[in-house]
């Protein structure tokens, strides 16, 4: 009786592996390239994948130091650029949404499985931080599956570095405003001067007669 119970099982545990595809990825790599930028500049950080041979779907949270980065927003109506696709991906659709300060929330899904090393995704932030400054980005909570079968791929996250290095930083911006607010003055002040009334000319005196003036007595 306990051979046949044993018999059942394990031709039970047999059926359910067959019923589960096996990834044919043994792993993923998702990696934050290294970046720099200076104050006050956009920035484009690169998020790269190795050991892909069908991953599609995936999706993970990119932590980023809030205090010399800050996360952009796409533009409502406008073409996304706050997170877009790198080199090796033809098509797809991302959603992203700061999920909490510090925090993007990324979700991806390819026309066609990722099936060579480069990078994934464009991401994109303004430099908030001076001179000097260094923090960490990193991936968390990530989660892969296959294009087709949609088994999960087990993945390797890998952080990486951004400083902010020299430059005029948010002073570029500040001499171009001031600069244009000068201009703006002297046009207006050139207008007034252009549209005041102009002096009229005194009146010429009268012209000598020649005739000597009466004499008195």
């Amino acid at each position: 009786m306990n051979k046949t119970k044993s018999a059942r099982s394990f031709i039970a545990l047999v059926c359910v592996s067959l019923a589960v595809p096996a990834a044919v990825n043994a792993q993923v790599t998702l990696k934050v390239g290294d970046a720099e930028g200076t104050g006050g500049s956009e920035v484009v950080v690169p998020i790269l994948i190795s050991g892909s041979r069908n991953v599609g779907p995936m999706q993970f949270v990119l932590d980023y130091d809030r205090r010399i980065l800050e996360a952009i927003p796409d533009p409502p109506g406008a073409e996304p650029r706050a997170v877009v696709f790198g080199d090796i991906v033809d098509g797809g659709m991302i959603s992203h949404n700061a999920s909490a300060p510090g925090e993007v929330g990324i979700a991806l899904r390819t026309d066609e499985p990722i099936a060579r090393d480069g990078e994934l995704l464009h991401v994109r932030f303004l430099v908030t931080g001076e001179k000097g400054d260094r923090g960490v980005i990193s991936i968390a909570a990530a989660e892969a599956w296959e294009k087709e079968s949609l088994a999960e791929v087990p993945v390797v996250t890998e952080p990486g570095t951004f400083a902010v290095v020299g430059g005029f930083g948010l002073l570029v911006p500040l001499i171009a405003g001031a600069i244009g607010l000068l201009l703006a003055v002297l046009y207006m002040v050139r207008r007034k001067m252009a549209h005041a009334p102009r002096p009229q000319p005194a009146a010429a005196a009268a012209a000598p007669t020649g005739e000597p003036a009466a004499s008195v007595g």
